[in-house]
């Protein structure tokens, strides 16, 4: 069979588009060779794993920027890496993937609550979004803690990475787990529970300022007690001057407060009491 005649415009047309095609894959050669000589250089200079698999991450978006598979090959790619240095892989969320997807209703998040999912995926773009790798490494050691606390690797990265610890514990106390499991958590973090569970973030506010803010709603102080067992600071105040326990409003909660660490009630008058500071 014959091939079909071409118009000379339909002849032009086709060679532009062999031509920008082959500029077009000569330029992903081109980043990939310079992405592999970076994260070469990486390596050579002992970067952690982290920094290597974000810097990964977010020049392989660059080259493929409009794949429609490209988000899913980009996280592939991290937990590629992360997997070759010894590391366990990571569920990383993205913000377009709908509730009803696999990713949000695998084991590891049946029993999370959607807002909080929200905030992970929000979190990932955020981080995503920053010029420099090292914002999305945090990220990625932030979900790493949070997922994986059995791991050889999690008392290191624990140990280097306090701030991190303190956002996967807020994560895990904002989530409707059950209390053995927060408090699995929590012991997890030994030898350095009191430096992330007392550490001040956002607003000045601690893990023990969080969970009686949530107290209420959940009709139950569990995290409460189980933050003043671990040793969380009472005394430490918030950019409004206020102490944790100044949110815990529902007078029973407060009563089972009392009864576990009744050294608050001898001071409760006193000005730099903690009780003295709820209304």
């Amino acid at each position: 069979m014959l091939a079909p005649e071409l118009t000379e415009h339909e002849i032009s047309t086709s060679l532009q588009k062999i031509a920008f095609d082959s500029e077009l894959n000569c330029s992903i050669i081109d980043q990939l060779t310079y992405l592999k000589e970076q994260l070469t250089q990486l390596e050579q200079h002992n970067h952690c794993p982290f920094i290597i698999a974000a810097t990964a991450y977010q020049h392989s978006l660059r080259i493929y920027p409009f794949e429609k598979n490209g988000c899913d090959t980009a996280k592939a790619l991290i937990n590629y890496i992360l997997t070759q240095y010894g590391y366990q892989p990571i569920h990383i969320i993205a913000v377009n993937e709908h509730p009803s997807n696999e990713v949000w209703t695998s084991p590891l998040h049946h029993q999370y609550q959607i807002e909080i999912l929200y905030e992970i995926a929000y979190g990932f773009e955020c981080a995503c979004r920053e010029d420099t790798p090292e914002e999305l490494a945090k990220y990625l050691k932030t979900m790493y803690l949070f997922q994986n606390t059995n791991c050889d690797q999690y008392k290191q990265i624990l140990a280097e990475n306090i701030a991190c610890a303190a956002f996967a514990t807020k994560l895990h106390l904002k989530m409707k787990s059950n209390k053995t499991h927060f408090s699995a958590f929590l012991s997890n973090l030994h030898p350095f529970t009191e430096q992330v569970i007392n550490l001040q973030y956002e607003n000045n506010q601690t893990l023990l300022h969080t969970a009686c803010l949530l107290a209420d709603s959940r009709n139950d102080p569990y995290a409460v007690k189980q933050l003043l067992n671990a040793g969380a600071n009472p005394n430490l105040v918030d950019n409004m001057k206020r102490v944790p326990l100044s949110y815990l409003k529902n007078p029973q909660h407060r009563e089972q407060i009392l009864t576990m660490h009744p050294e608050y009630e001898k001071h409760q008058r006193t000005e730099t009491s903690p009780i003295s500071r709820i209304c």
